[in-house]
């Protein structure tokens, strides 16, 4: 926190600010504004149902995983440390080589179709697999590379790109504290969940997860591939005119 009071705001926001002031005669962005302006509503409706669904499954292995190796399938504390430290090793290389080689090359939506496909196909061989070595390292390898291109790195791309900049701080820190707050929830009840359920339905519910994820992303997802920031902005938003009329409603 103190590092990041020591960086400047970018060129592109100071302008923002500026121009916030001359165009609405206010420098602060109302929280109704969030949901009233139309292309609010949809990026926020579209990064709540790709990355607060995804984070639910995310966040839950994060906390759990080990404990689900160890007690479901019946690994030592270092085969399962080892599994995480391979599914990590697969992510970061699959960030590197797919989304940041391929991200602005290929199609977006099936980009992020292909990571939500092997996220999904991931946890039906984790749930229905009968968790021997070969179905958890079959596991970590499609989640691990389909981490690396999914809805986390689509969520800090579009959260960037869909957002006007006099509404983006307010709109990703909403979403943020969503996620991290469902997290929160739900990892309360997940050793009940598995103890009294039984993995494979907490797992169809982990599924379930993914598959909302997945047809929200196909659904929703924008193609912003090769544009800047400012068309990107007037595709959403329309014209300085429109812009004015909408904020002041």
């Amino acid at each position: 926190w103190i590092m990041q009071q020591q960086i400047n705001e970018s060129t592109i926001w100071t302008e923002e600010k500026e121009k916030s002031r001359r165009e609405v005669g206010k420098q602060d962005v109302s929280w109704k504004q969030l949901f009233t302006v139309k292309a609010n509503l949809k990026a926020i409706v579209l990064l709540i149902g790709i990355y607060v669904f995804w984070n639910l499954v995310a966040g839950v292995m994060g906390y759990f995983m080990p404990y689900i190796y160890e007690t479901v399938g019946g690994l030592s504390a270092s085969q399962a440390n080892l599994l995480q430290g391979f599914l990590w090793t697969l992510t970061v290389a699959a960030t590197y080589f797919v989304f940041i080689k391929l991200g602005d090359r290929v199609n977006r939506k099936l980009l992020y179709g292909v990571g939500a496909g092997m996220g999904i196909a991931a946890w039906l061989v984790l749930t229905f697999g009968g968790m021997g070595m070969f179905e958890l390292f079959t596991f970590v390898v499609l989640w691990g590379i389909a981490a690396g291109f999914g809805a986390q790195a689509f969520y800090g791309l579009w959260a960037g790109e869909l957002f006007h900049t006099r509404y983006r701080a307010k709109a990703q820190g909403f979403i943020f504290a969503l996620a991290r707050i469902a997290v929160g929830l739900i990892s309360l009840v997940v050793p009940l969940m598995i103890t009294s359920l039984g993995f494979q339905a907490a797992g169809m519910i982990m599924i379930g997860f993914l598959v909302i994820a997945a047809v929200v992303g196909l659904i929703m997802a924008p193609e912003t591939r090769g544009k800047s920031l400012e068309e990107i902005q007037e595709d959403r938003y329309g014209s300085v005119e429109e812009r004015q009329r909408e904020a002041r409603n």
